[in-house]
């Protein structure tokens, strides 16, 4: 059976994803990215539309990928005008890519009332396009728009666009489910029927996401005979967005039809965290396979069946996919939640760790620290970083060894850097050392001061830099503007990442909070590493 290709969308559908505008060297980026991931393509841009494809495709035609091969992206001729007498095809026709997807409507109600033509000279339009190129040596990728709809309306054109494809010369033939409004069922019928129709042909699937089935229809389209998938990596796109390539890959690895290597899928995690940095588009923490709260258990009776057996509540273990398990502590956990963090913790020696997790005295007190903690607003879902610091420091375990003299001092200029002063006292240091420094916001410049500030006692704390940072208003909160904050932040050292939490009803208060227990966490674990 042939292997199923992985197509990948980002750089193209990126720039029609709300809130995104990606440069040529996100772009590369993204092209690379596939590259290393070893998928089959990757969709570059819209040379004919814009400067930035345009450059990305000559940047690419003069360095090729390594194991991926970068298509440009098209549309047909236009109505009543020769292929060859097309700017766009002809551009396409002269860049240094080999492979080229085209784009043509395979819906006649899109015909009659997008393009305003007849049927035959949208068939026309599509045999005449593709052939063109393919008479330049060029691989032709055909997309058929609203096939699906198409379908529905008129069964027998959309395969006659299908045939019109083929005739033309191109080598894989993609159906579209354009508004994203089928159903698993339906896909799975209509992929059969062009299966057995075009035996010789690769049938691709390149489905939306508006009724939230796009993962399902991919799925059952490759149940059905589909070989090309296409997608983006976290599903952005216009609307509600594409199928996300990530979520695909790995459920058709689940079900036991290896698409890419080993090495590849145990990346997902990582990389859908890169794809988020780069769009600007924020990875929900519920995301399947790949968010952090995918492998996350909070209730006690969770945490506790997963320490005994984890499939009790994990149906896979998510480190296939580069994920990990998260016990939460929070008001709703037991003691197997606590003993779970505390194990976990890089802050304690391995005999201290061995003592503290079969002590229940300790594991209550904590627990009971930690609900009180959040009855005042905390929260600790995504602050492992702090929750464990703060039960240790709590319990005598862990001494702190920074202490706040004031809050810190911002000047905040409207159009320039946000400068931060703080004033802090090292402990067995009887001076106390006031920093400055700038930063992109209030919360970047508090940190780099921070970091100053400690460096001369401690100069391992150089290395950290903070990566992340969210804030949101507590359950425990009243309303309006005397709301409680919470603060969640996200630290590297370049070897380890954590991440702390602050509460307040100061938003500054409650990150100085919050890059305050990230410094105490570095500071514990190399305590550790060096007794």
């Amino acid at each position: 059976m042939q292997g199923i290709e992985v197509y990948d969308v980002s750089p193209r559908d990126g720039d029609q994803a709300a809130g995104v505008n990606l440069s040529v060297q996100d772009k590369l980026w993204f092209a690379r990215n596939a590259d290393a991931l070893e998928f089959h393509y990757v969709e570059i841009g819209f040379p004919s539309s814009n400067k930035i494809d345009l450059e990305v495709a000559k940047i690419l035609s003069a360095d090729p990928l390594r194991i991926t091969k970068a298509v440009a992206f098209g549309m047909t001729c236009r109505k009543h005008k020769s292929a060859d007498e097309d700017p766009a095809l002809q551009l396409l026709q002269s860049i240094g890519l080999d492979h080229i997807t085209l784009v043509g409507k395979s819906s006649f109600q899109h015909v009659e009332s997008a393009i305003q033509t007849t049927g035959q000279e949208n068939i026309r339009m599509i045999r005449d396009s593709i052939a063109f190129l393919v008479a330049s040596e060029k691989t032709v990728i055909f997309d058929a728009e609203h096939f699906f709809d198409g379908w529905r309306i008129d069964r027998k054109y959309s395969m006659e666009v299908l045939d019109a494809a083929v005739e033309g010369g191109s080598n894989c033939l993609v159906l579209c489910d354009t508004n994203g409004g089928s159903s698993p069922e339906f896909v799975e019928e209509v992929v059969r029927v062009v299966c057995a129709e075009f035996s010789d042909q690769t049938v691709g699937i390149h489905p939306h996401n508006d009724r939230g089935l796009a993962t399902a229809n991919a799925r059952s389209a490759v149940n059905a005979g589909v070989r090309h998938v296409q997608g983006t990596i976290n599903g952005f796109g216009e609307r509600t967005g594409n199928l996300c390539l990530l979520e695909a890959v790995a459920n058709l690895e689940i079900d036991g039809q290896s698409v890419l290597p080993k090495e590849s899928v145990r990346r997902f995690t990582s990389v859908s965290e890169q794809v988020s940095k780069v769009s600007g588009l924020p990875v929900r923490s519920g995301r399947p396979l790949f968010g952090r709260n995918a492998f996350a258990h909070k209730g006690g009776m969770h945490a506790s069946a997963v320490e005994k057996f984890s499939q009790l509540y994990e149906f896979i273990d998510p480190e296939r996919f580069g994920n990990s398990r998260r016990i939460v502590g929070s008001k709703q956990s037991g003691l197997s939640n606590i003993r779970q963090i505390i194990n976990a913790t890089p802050l304690l020696s391995p005999d201290t760790l061995d003592k503290l997790v079969t002590n229940n005295d300790f594991l209550k007190l904590s627990l009971e620290y930690i609900k009180q903690k959040e009855s005042s607003g905390f929260e600790f879902d995504n602050a492992e970083g702090s929750l464990a610091l703060q039960i240790l420091c709590n319990s005598n375990l862990v001494t702190r060894l920074v202490e706040p003299v004031s809050s810190p001092f911002i000047i905040d200029q409207l159009g320039e850097n946000t400068l931060a002063f703080v004033k802090v006292r090292i402990a067995s240091q009887q001076s106390i050392s006031l920093e400055a420094a700038e930063g992109a916001g209030p919360v970047e410049a508090i940190a780099r001061a921070l970091v100053k500030a400690v460096r001369p006692v401690f100069p391992s704390i150089d290395d950290v830099r903070l990566i992340d940072y969210e804030s949101t208003k507590s359950q425990e909160s009243d309303e309006g503007a005397h709301s409680i904050v919470n603060v969640f932040s996200k630290f590297t050292d370049g070897s380890n990442i954590w991440r702390t939490a602050g509460s307040s009803r100061d938003s500054i208060e409650a990150s100085w909070q919050s890059i305050l227990d990230a410094v105490e966490f570095k500071l514990a674990m190399d305590n550790i590493q060096t007794s």
